[in-house]
C-alpha cells in the first residue's frame, strides 16, 4: 500500500505539464472518450498524462544573435484522481498546467493552471447487462492567464459541463474484459460573458478597432456566453496484457468565441493509442492524438493585436503556417490503482488473471458456471446420437428408393390387380399371415419374450417374395 502511495505522489508532482480536452476521470474512459460503466465500488485510482506537440523553427526571430528562429513547444499536464462512491457513482478532482502559454508577460501557467471536479452517475444496465448507460457533470476553474494559444478555448471563467455516456460490450457477463464501443454527447458553457481576453487595454480612441457594425473595442471583454456542444465515439478492444482503443471526438460551438480570442474554430480529433499493464496496478496509456477538423485560424488579428493578443508564429512572413490548434498531439499517461488493496501484487481484481481453487469452490457462480459446462457436454453427446440416428435413417430411405426403382417392382395398383396382398398383412380366410411378412419396421420389433429390439430400418423382403399368386 505505501508503495503505491509513494508512486503516485511521484508521479503527480514530478510532472513538468494532458491532452487536449476532455480528460475528465482517472478510470472508466479510453483516453477522451468516457465509458457508460465504472470500476468497482471502492476503488481508488490517480492518472497523469503530457501533451507534447513541437515544430522546429517555430518562432522565427529578427534577432540574427538567435539563429533563424527558436524550437515552439506546447506541453501540457493533467492529473486526475477519482473514487468511486458506490456502484453507481464515481467523484474525481483535477488539475493541470501549461509549461508554456505563449505570452510575453507570462512563460507558464505552474505549478497549476486549472482546477476540476466530476461527479459520474453510471454503470446503469440495459438490455439485458449488454448497454451501461450513464451522466456525467464536470466543473472546470482556471486560475491564470487563459486564452492560451494552441489550447481549448478558455476565459478563464468557471466552465460547466453535463455530459451522456453509453457504452455496449461483448459480453454481459464480464463487460470490461470484452470488445466495447462508447458514446458520448455533452453540452459545455464557458460562462465567460464580460470576461477580459486581452493583456492590455487601448484608451486612446484613434487607436480603438471597430466590429463589423462600426463600434469600437476599448476592451477585450468577452459580450455574451459562449456554449458549445461536444461529443465522441470510440471502441476498445482489450486483452490480457494490452489493450487497445480508437476515438473521434471534437467540439462544435452553439455560440462562438468573440473574434479576438485564439481558438474560436470547431474541431475534431482522432486519437488511435493502446495501454500496457506492466503490473496489476499500473497501466501505461500512449496514445496519438490527430487534428481532423479546425486547422483553419479564424482569430481577428486585426482587433486582436490592438490588446496583445498577436498572430501566432510571430514575425513568420507565411502566414499559412499559422494555426490556432496543434495538428498532432503525442499523450503519454501513467494510472495506477491504490485501492482496493488485495494484499498480493501478483492479484488483480478482473476474470483474467483469478486463480480458482478449492477455497472459493461454493461460489454460487462458479457453480453456476460448472452446472453450465456439464450441460453443455450433455447436450453435445445428445445432438451427436440424434445426428448418428438421422444418418441411418437417411441410409435406409435409400436403400427403399433403389428397392422401389427397380424394374419390375409392384406397386399397390398391381398388387390389388393380382389379388395379392402388401407384405406384413393377414388374408381375410385364414387370417395367418404369410411367410413373407417378416418386415421389420423402423422403431423395431417385438420378440416373444416382448422385449423392444432397436434395429436399423432395412427391408427384409425382396420384390419377388412380396407377392404371392392367387
Amino acid at each position: 500500500m505505501v508503495k503505491r502511495l509513494l508512486l503516485g505522489a511521484l508521479l503527480l508532482g514530478g510532472t513538468a505539464a494532458t491532452a487536449a480536452a476532455q480528460t475528465y476521470t482517472a478510470t472508466s474512459k479510453l483516453m477522451h472518450v468516457q465509458e457508460g460503466l465504472l470500476p468497482r465500488q471502492g476503488t481508488l485510482s490517480a492518472f497523469t498524462t503530457t501533451s507534447v506537440y513541437t515544430r522546429s523553427n517555430g518562432f522565427p526571430t529578427l534577432d540574427p544573435t538567435r539563429g533563424s528562429g527558436v524550437q515552439l513547444w506546447y506541453i501540457k499536464n493533467t492529473n486526475i484522481v477519482d473514487y468511486v462512491v458506490t456502484s453507481n457513482l464515481l467523484v474525481g478532482l483535477s488539475y493541470s498546467a501549461y509549461q508554456d502559454v505563449h505570452r510575453t508577460s507570462r512563460e507558464a501557467n505552474t505549478p497549476i493552471s486549472d482546477i476540476g471536479l466530476t461527479v459520474k452517475a453510471a454503470s446503469f444496465p440495459l438490455f439485458n447487462d449488454f448497454v451501461y448507460a450513464g451522466l456525467m457533470g464536470t466543473l472546470n476553474k482556471p486560475l491564470k492567464t487563459q486564452n492560451v494559444w494552441l489550447a481549448p478555448y478558455s476565459a478563464g471563467s468557471p466552465e460547466l459541463g453535463l455530459f451522456g455516456t453509453v457504452s455496449y460490450y461483448r459480453d454481459n457477463l464480464f463487460p470490461k474484459e470484452s470488445f466495447g464501443l462508447h458514446a458520448n454527447v455533452g453540452y459545455y458553457n464557458h460562462l465567460d460573458n464580460g470576461r477580459n481576453l486581452g493583456e492590455k487595454d487601448r484608451n486612446a480612441a484613434s487607436a480603438l478597432p471597430t466590429d463589423a457594425k462600426g463600434r469600437q473595442y476599448r476592451t477585450a471583454k468577452v459580450d455574451g456566453t459562449t456554449q458549445a456542444f461536444r461529443y465522441g465515439v470510440g471502441a476498445s478492444y482489450p486483452t490480457e496484457y494490452f489493450d487497445g482503443f480508437l476515438e473521434v471526438w471534437g467540439n462544435a460551438f452553439m455560440s462562438k468565441p468573440p473574434v479576438f480570442a485564439y481558438t474560436r474554430e470547431n474541431y475534431a480529433w482522432a486519437t488511435l493509442g493502446g495501454v500496457v499493464r506492466p503490473v496489476p496496478y499500473l497501466m501505461l496509456n500512449v496514445s496519438l492524438d490527430l487534428l481532423l477538423a479546425g486547422r483553419n485560424d479564424y482569430t481577428d488579428y486585426g482587433v486582436a493585436n490592438a490588446f496583445g493578443i498577436d498572430r501566432k508564429p510571430t514575425h513568420d512572413p507565411d502566414l499559412s503556417k499559422t494555426l490556432n490548434l496543434p495538428p498532432y498531439n503525442i499523450n503519454i499517461g501513467v494510472q495506477w490503482t491504490i485501492l482496493p488493496w488485495l494484499g498480493d501484487d501478483r492479484r488483480i481484481f478482473d476474470r483474467r488473471r483469478i486463480d480458482i481453487n478449492t477455497q472459493n469452490g461454493d461460489d454460487p457462480l462458479l457453480e453456476l458456471l460448472r452446472q453450465e459446462e456439464g450441460g453443455d457436454a450433455r447436450t453435445r453427446e445428445e445432438l451427436e446420437e440424434l445426428r448418428r440416428q438421422r444418418m441411418n435413417i437417411e441410409q435406409n430411405l435409400d436403400n427403399l428408393r433403389k428397392l422401389l426403382d427397380q424394374p419390375g417392382a409392384p406397386t399397390d395398383s398391381t398388387r390389388q390387380n393380382n389379388g395379392t396382398q402388401p407384405s406384413g398383412t393377414t388374408t381375410p380366410s385364414s387370417g395367418s399371415t404369410t411367410p413373407s411378412s417378416t418386415t421389420t419396421p423402423a422403431s423395431g420389433t417385438t420378440t416373444p419374450a416382448g422385449r423392444q429390439q432397436q434395429t436399423p430400418l432395412r427391408p427384409a423382403t425382396t420384390p419377388a417374395d412380396s407377392t404371392r399368386s392367387n
